[in-house]
């Protein structure tokens, strides 16, 4: 017969920062609950197991007289643009004892977005191998370009433009 302590706990992500930049290094730690036998732990970024190259350890060590145990699992690596699905980032442990116990820990993170560049036509001609969306106003004689790309989420744009379009074609209305 085999007998099985099991956490009491999930796990617990340590180390996080609630925003990441292209380039900042990601440094966390994943600690399992005390358990026998002790837990595995997994990494995964955006649901996809984390390559790895960016784990660190794991590391077991013994807790108190009852032979339990806890495990660290870290996880390091440098942020890059396919780190980001629509402006989030995903950080989830699972620690898992064979068939019986599966519990996760899930952090979710926001990237630092680069600012939209809003160039009127007067200005200068498009930079090359830039993506440019015309967009036409009310009247047909103004119009601006809005910068695509991938890692600034299309609703964004279109906030931008609604600002733009309200605030500069029509004068504002003082409220009674």
């Amino acid at each position: 017969m085999v007998v099985v302590a099991l956490p009491e706990e999930g796990p617990k992500i340590s180390g996080g920062k609630p925003r990441y930049q292209i380039g900042d290094t990601v440094n966390l730690n994943c600690t399992s609950g005390s358990s026998n036998p002790p837990a595995q732990l997994d990494w995964f970024i955006n649901g996809e197991k984390a390559d790895s190259s960016f784990l660190r350890g794991p590391h077991t060590m013994f807790i108190g007289d009852e032979e339990l145990q806890k495990t660290i699992l870290g996880l390091q690596f440098r942020v890059s643009a396919k780190h980001f699905k629509d402006g989030d980032m995903k950080l989830k442990c699972l620690a898992s004892i064979s068939t019986i116990y599966w519990k996760t820990n899930e952090e979710s993170v926001k990237g630092d977005k680069p600012l939209i560049k809003v160039m009127s036509s007067q200005d200068t001609s498009l930079p090359n191998k830039s993506r440019a969306d015309r967009v036409q106003g009310k009247k047909k004689k103004k119009f601006f370009f809005l910068f695509l790309s991938k890692s600034t989420p299309f609703i964004f744009h279109c906030q931008m433009f609604y600002y733009y379009y309200h605030h500069r074609h029509f004068p504002r209305v003082p409220e009674p």
